[in-house]
This record gives structure tokens, sequence and C-alpha cells, in this order.
């Protein structure tokens, strides 16, 4: 490899663009398709009722063992409960006035408002001079 990139460096000191046209220079030996395909894991689904709604399935990170069983819900903490589950996240006006995530998500709807100006300044400028 070394030989290689010595061989490279040096046409590309007498011609710098035969050392642009070298394709050797840019992909290494080990970087080529080698053709070997990987197989894809596939893990099996817990089908049994009752294991489902009694143990924590895949909650095990060891080799060996059972899988958490869960508890009562009066055992877990109320806050628990109260987590948003949604994907989406909450609108301005659900959040409230003067925390960090109403501030951050001001920024940000701000910032969006300013550049789509921007934006469309830029359109108008480039049709004027048409």
């Amino acid at each position: 490899m070394a030989a290689a990139l010595c061989k490279c460096l040096r046409i590309a000191t007498s011609c710098p663009l035969r050392c642009l046209q070298n394709v050797n220079m840019i992909t290494a030996s080990y970087a080529k398709a080698t053709g070997i395909k990987v197989a894809r894991l596939n893990l099996e689904v817990e089908k049994d009722p009752h294991k489902l709604v009694n143990y924590l399935c895949g909650g095990n990170i060891y080799k060996t063992g059972e899988e958490i069983q869960l508890k009562p819900d009066e055992e877990y903490p109320d806050w628990l409960w109260e987590l948003r589950i949604e994907r989406k996240a909450p609108d301005l006006e659900e959040l409230e006035y003067g925390s960090y995530e109403y501030w951050a998500k001001a920024k940000k709807i701000s910032l969006r408002e300013k550049n789509a100006k921007q934006k469309l300044q830029a359109k108008r400028q480039v049709k004027r001079f048409m």
C-alpha cells in the first residue's frame, strides 16, 4: 500500500491530471466488493399470551436467565403513567410559557420562518435579473 501511494505521489508531482485519473489511488483493495452476502438474523416472536401479559419480553440483557416479571401498577411511580407516548412533538401553545422547551421550540419556529423568507427573496431576485 505504501509503495502504491509513493508511486501515485510521484505521478502527482509530475502531472496531477494523470494522478486524478488513476482509479487505484481512490479505492483500496480492502474496500472493493467481495460478494459476501450477510444473512439476516430472524428473531422469534413470543406468542404465548400469558407470558406477554406477565413478563417483559426481550428485557433480559443476559444470555442466561429468565425474563423480567412485571409488577402491579401501584408499585410504579406516578410520573410513569403521565409520560407522553405520542411521536409528534407538542405545539407551542401546549408548552408552558417561559420553560426551556417553550423557548427552544419558539426559536426553531422563528428560524424556519426566517429561512423561508430568505429563500423566497432569493428566488425573486433571480427572476428579476433574468
